[in-house]
This record gives structure tokens, C-alpha cells and sequence, in this order.
């Protein structure tokens, strides 16, 4: 890779691809955590993630049960029932996230690698 002069900043171009890099990084980091002689904290995440998964739907389940409730009007059509209904789905994917750390938190950090590898090979063409 050769540095590239662009209005006087010197930079480097972009590397290949930086979605295969942080999703090999990120299983690495994964797999160490949770295999690395400490069984326990795999089942503490994995019970945590089960105790949040439960616990949003039960909210779900209690919106459609009990829609008088104090819980069944928050989660209602009032107007901010769907941002909360949102905060419970990403509740539940961050629960899923402790579940299955090793396939879902790459595959997270390999979506949100996208965007960035898309601006460098942009800035990569525009230098060129």
C-alpha cells in the first residue's frame, strides 16, 4: 500500500477488506472469552440471555393478554407504544447476543464493518 498526497494530508489507501479481518478478529475475541477454561461465564451469559429473551416475551404476551393493564395501555397505540416495542426487540437481540455470542456478535460487528469498508474504497477510488 503506497500513501496517497491529497491536499497536502498524506494517507494510506484502503486495505482489502476490513469485513473479513474484524469478523475473524471478533470470533477470535469471542471464542477466547468463552472457551478459554471459563465455562462459567459461557453459562452466565447464556442464562442471562435466556432470563432477558423470557422477560420480553412476556411483555409481548402481556400486551395482547391484558391490554387494560397499566403494561397493556404502555405498550398500546398511544403514541410511544412502538418505541417501546422496539427498546423489547432489541432487548431480545441482545439477549440472542448471550445466547450465541460466537455467531451473532461477528456477524453484528461484520454488518457495522460494512458502511466503513464502502467509505474507504470510496475514498480509495476517489485518491486514486
Amino acid at each position: 500500500m503506497f500513501p496517497y498526497a491529497l491536499a497536502g494530508e498524506v494517507m494510506a489507501a484502503a486495505p482489502t477488506n476490513i469485513v473479513n479481518d474484524i469478523n475473524t478478529k471478533v470470533t477470535d475475541a469471542v471464542n477466547s472469552m468463552t472457551s478459554n477454561g471459563s465455562n462459567v461465564i459461557a453459562k452466565v451469559m447464556t442464562v442471562a440471555g435466556g432470563l432477558i429473551i423470557a422477560g420480553c416475551i412476556v411483555l409481548l404476551v402481556w400486551r395482547k393478554v391484558a391490554p387494560q393493564t397499566q403494561i397493556g395501555q404502555s405498550f398500546g397505540g398511544n403514541g410511544t407504544g412502538s418505541i417501546k416495542l422496539i427498546w423489547v426487540f432489541a432487548f431480545m437481540l441482545v439477549g440472542l447476543c448471550l445466547i450465541l455470542p460466537s455467531t451473532i456478535i461477528p456477524w453484528v460487528a461484520s454488518i457495522l464493518a460494512v458502511p466503513v469498508q464502502a467509505c474507504m474504497n470510496i475514498f480509495d477510488t476517489l485518491t486514486k
